[in-house]
């Protein structure tokens, strides 16, 4: 287990992300109340520390906690697993703008692929920032070809169920998308979730974040939280 302290953060960092940050890090497992706690806490300017499994996982905690305005220190010995993290990060240098106008249904099936490629590799590795444009994808999807990112959703959830790609796949992309398109796409999510119980599951990971009440409030009729949050499977 390897202990990474959080001392403080910007004014204007962005608790969703941190806790998005929190779930997909490989942080130890919290649940809602302790992740809320720990956003309470460096609100107030108090030190936190947050448990990771490997050195790699909170070597790669601190680069993102560093982005989004923390002040995050981890101890000596895997300093050198930081190295390619920016004190402050260039929005420019970050992100690539990827244009999906050329993107169509017969590419979904290898998006999933590269998409699951991508999150199997270890992080900060070369393999794995060469996939960094499928994220980058992901978000230009989101912006302007929800259609798409629901259909690459599915794809990926058909390939690979681990616990793993769940949490990703939870919290990331169809959070996200139930955030922005819920009310269009909550009757196919309901659908799914009632003829798929893996799916169901997969809705379980979801939190509220940015989802309008009357579609968190569907949401919840369907999902199956067993195995989440601390909740016995």
């Amino acid at each position: 287990m390897r202990r990474v302290q959080v001392t403080c953060w910007t004014p204007g960092f962005q608790t969703i992300s941190f806790l998005k940050l929190l779930r997909v890090s490989g942080a130890r497992s919290l649940s809602l109340a302790e992740a809320k706690d720990l956003v309470d806490r460096v609100l107030a300017s108090e030190p936190v520390s947050v448990d990771f499994r490997t050195d790699e996982e909170a070597a790669d905690f601190v680069c993102q906690a560093i982005e989004l305005g923390a002040v995050a220190s981890t101890p000596e010995d895997i300093v050198d697993e930081m190295e390619c993290c920016p004190q402050v990060p260039s929005e420019t240098d970050s992100y690539l703008y990827v244009d999906v106008s050329s993107v169509g249904e017969e590419d979904i099936d290898s998006l999933a692929d590269a998409w699951l490629a991508c999150w199997r590799l270890p992080i900060n590795s070369p393999e794995r920032a060469a996939l960094q444009w499928i994220s980058d994808l992901e978000y230009e999807l989101l912006k302007k070809a929800p259609e798409l990112l629901w259909l690459l959703i599915l794809a990926v959830h058909g390939k690979n169920q681990t616990p793993r790609v769940q949490e990703v796949l939870a919290a990331g992309p169809l959070e996200d998308l139930l955030g922005r398109y819920g009310a269009h796409f909550i009757a196919r999510v309901e659908a799914k979730a009632r003829f798929d119980p893996s799916f169901a599951r997969l809705l379980g990971g979801v939190w509220k974040s940015t989802i309008p009440n009357e579609v968190w409030l569907r949401v919840q009729t369907v999902w199956n939280r067993s195995g989440w949050d601390g909740i016995p499977s």
